[in-house]
């Protein structure tokens, strides 16, 4: 990713050669020149001692190098104007590499980065090979100096030239300079190697800049994928106040004082430590390995459903697919027994299918996903856990759309996990926006439980109210008969609510947390629709299955006693009963298609918005491999 600045940089360091590295050198040069004796008789002899101090020093090329800024303004850095903020100080110059390679810090990192697949992120996204190659290239240049010599030809040809030009050289302020720089003078090999030398300091005082620069560029782009973009842990006032790129500039800044004091310690602590991300990569290294072997065979089996009792080769490749992935062993038989039924049910629980154990064709399409597939959609959702919304939460309520569960977490560990129903996945294409718009998809969002309802009433939204005002043709009643109240104005229903009921269709209980889509969590009397594996039924509210028990403990945990009592009341009465949370608890609405349970098993679930199929889509080009289209995989 980095560019090519030599000449930029070269030209610098030129002209640092050609006005000398400093004046105190320019003076040293003229009084090397006054001290020449005006016979010449010894120049030829003093000319390579000479000429080795008319160099440079590399370290005053260096700095002059960070100085003047031209590797960074050439170099294709992410992060610019941070990094050179951050060697404008010289005591951060050179911390991660200098003419020798790297320094013990900057091997750590390059070691690290090195390792950033195993994080689903791209190595060569922080200047790896750009590393690699100079690394190479300075080791193919000693750090020792070439001494300049004379050859005995060489030194004859110098003092008969200057026995026959006396009076020429003589008349020269600086006779060195001046034979040095002749390009017809009598050692025109030795004013090369000269020439070179000089090249060879410049060029070497380059490149390790350029890789010191490298370095610290990457390091903060290798933070900012993993951890320091996600500013969720920062209260939201801050955020308001101070803005989101000041904030993550002080992060990125911090990062690389942090590093130099404590570089392995400070890399282990830019790591997301979400118990699911862990797992996502110990899923990712496996499903990489599949690949790595040449991944599955499609199959295409003769006839479907493949069922219990078949046999043959469909089956066999069946059999041997489903023990790729860890699904079963030692099935290759060739005929469907109660081993590969069992196998088949294992998939399907983990790709959101009924299990009865037969394959057909929804089951035959997810089967022949190819293991790229699976590995783009674990690469997204891990990268979807580096920036979630939990941060550093201790006590929050997760919803997983794709996953059609919650879980209510405390210290990291899980208190309850339980079956939700979430927004309907239908969807129509918008011709003004050119994409399809899920009119009632549940939102992405962030907030606080701090109420639960029991005995809700239902306040109709507009959008639903719409479809139920079209019963008013046959009943202009029908609202009064069917349990809603209705306030009407000049004549006309202006807003409709279902009375709290076995029939509201918030069930029993209800849970509160400011959004501006008006979403919650609550019960639902349609609690049949549970059994489904996919569960998008809802106009974008959660329902919750078994929610009292949910709401108990949410209010049990908030510092309330004696509740028997009360829920049975507020159940039994036919009006609301409103309990306030005294400590709000963070929930967190999010999108993770990819889970793994505790025995490792992974679960790939629908694109169920199809949030992840531009992401996947990304991940697969970088791997060289066409997306499929299908949201259920």
């Amino acid at each position: 990713m980095v560019a090519g600045c030599t000449t930029s940089l070269l030209s610098i360091l030129g002209l640092v050669l050609c006005l000398g590295a400093c004046s105190s050198r320019h003076d040293a040069d003229r009084q090397l020149a006054a001290s020449y004796p005006r016979d010449l008789g010894q120049l030829a002899a003093k000319l390579p001692q000479e000429a080795m101090a008319r160099l440079p020093e590399i370290d005053a090329l260096i700095s002059a190098a960070y100085a003047h800024h031209g590797p960074i303004a050439d170099m294709d850095l992410r992060f610019r104007a941070i990094v050179a903020a951050l060697v404008s100080d010289t005591a951060r110059q050179g911390q991660l590499a200098n003419l020798q390679g790297l320094t013990p810090a900057g091997a750590i990192l390059y070691q690290r980065l090195a390792l950033a697949h195993l994080d689903a992120l791209w190595p060569e996204d922080y200047h790896l090979t750009f590393i690699g190659q100079s690394l190479e290239q300075l080791a193919a240049r000693p750090v020792a100096e070439t001494v300049l010599t004379l050859d005995a030809a060489e030194r004859t040809a110098l003092d008969a030239w200057i026995q026959g030009n006396h009076n020429l050289v003589a008349a020269q302020e600086d006779p060195v300079a001046f034979l040095l720089d002749a390009p017809d003078g009598p050692i025109p090999d030795f004013c090369r190697r000269f020439r070179a030398l000089q090249d060879e300091r410049a060029e070497r005082a380059a490149l390790a800049v350029r890789l010191d620069l490298a370095l610290i560029d990457a390091l903060l782009g290798y933070a900012h994928d993993l951890s320091l973009a996600n500013l969720h842990d920062i209260p939201h006032q801050v955020r308001a106040n101070q803005g989101d790129e000041r904030l993550l500039r002080e992060r990125l800044w911090a990062v690389l004082d942090a590093f130099l004091i404590l570089p392995e310690e400070s890399l282990d602590r830019l790591q997301p430590t979400y118990d699911q991300y862990g797992r996502l990569k110990t899923a990712l290294a496996r499903y990489r390995e599949i690949a790595d072997q040449g991944g599955w065979a499609t199959l295409r089996p003769k006839r479907l459903p493949l069922r219990r009792g078949d046999r043959g080769d469909d089956v066999k490749a069946l059999q041997q697919r489903l023990e790729q992935e860890g699904y079963g062993h030692d099935l290759g038989s060739g005929v469907f027994d109660a081993a590969t039924a069992e196998a088949v049910k294992r998939y399907q629980r983990t790709h959101q299918f009924r299990d009865n154990g037969n394959v057909d064709s929804r089951e035959l399409a997810s089967l022949n996903r190819s293991v790229y597939e699976r590995i783009a959609q674990i690469e997204v959702t891990m990268a979807r856990w580096r920036m979630t919304r939990v941060a550093n939460d201790s006590y929050y309520l997760l919803v997983n759309l794709p996953d059609f569960h919650g879980e209510l977490w405390a210290d990291g560990r899980l208190l309850h996990r339980f079956p939700v129903m979430v927004g309907a996945a239908s969807r129509y294409r918008s011709e003004e926006r050119g994409d399809y718009i899920y009119r009632d998809a549940t939102p992405l969002l962030s907030s606080a439980i701090n109420a639960v309802v029991y005995n809700p009433y239902w306040n109709v939204p507009t959008r639903i109210k719409r479809s139920l005002d079209l019963n008013l043709q046959k009943d202009p009643n029908w609202y009064e008969n069917n349990g809603y109240e209705v306030f009407r104005s000049s004549g006309r229903v202006e807003r409709v609510r279902q009375k709290p009921g076995p029939n509201n269709a918030l069930g029993q209980v209800k849970i509160l947390f400011p959004n501006r889509e008006d979403v919650y969590l609550h019960d639902t009397p349609k609690r049949a629709l549970f059994r489904h594996p996919m569960r998008a039924f809802s106009h974008g509210c959660i329902r919750v299955h078994e929610p009292l028990h949910l709401a108990r403990l949410l209010l049990e945990r908030d510092g309330r006693r004696d509740l028997d009592k009360r829920i049975a009341q507020a159940l039994a009465s036919d009006r609301d009963d409103w309990l306030n949370l005294q400590s709000p608890v963070p929930i967190h609405i999010e999108y993770f298609v990819v889970r793994v349970d505790d025995e490792g098993q992974v679960h790939f679930n629908a694109d169920l918005y199809r949030h992840d199929a531009p992401l996947r889509a990304q991940r697969l080009a970088r791997l060289g491999q066409a997306a499929d289209d299908d949201d259920e995989l």
